[in-house]
């Protein structure tokens, strides 16, 4: 296994454990607006990671894209 995919393992367990968005996208303490662009841009990131048509395991990606958009959605509201 090579050292991307360890990384992408370690990232996959991470988010397909967590329980909170801070887990998976850390602590914002800059003032609200810019939280939320930071917010998308870490999403983004690992978006591109997980993408599905992008990852080696679809299925494992399929998981982690959807805990993705769940917190997500879940720091946009906190």
């Amino acid at each position: 296994m090579g050292s991307q995919d360890k990384i992408r393992a370690i990232t996959a367990e991470t988010i397909l454990l967590a329980t909170e968005p801070e887990q998976v996208f850390g602590l914002f303490t800059t003032p609200k607006p810019h939280w939320i662009d930071d917010l998308e841009i870490i999403f983004r990131a690992l978006a591109r990671v997980w993408h599905p048509d992008r990852a080696q395991d679809p299925v494992t990606a399929k998981n982690v894209m959807q805990i993705l958009l769940e917190m997500r959605g879940r720091a946009e509201r906190k």
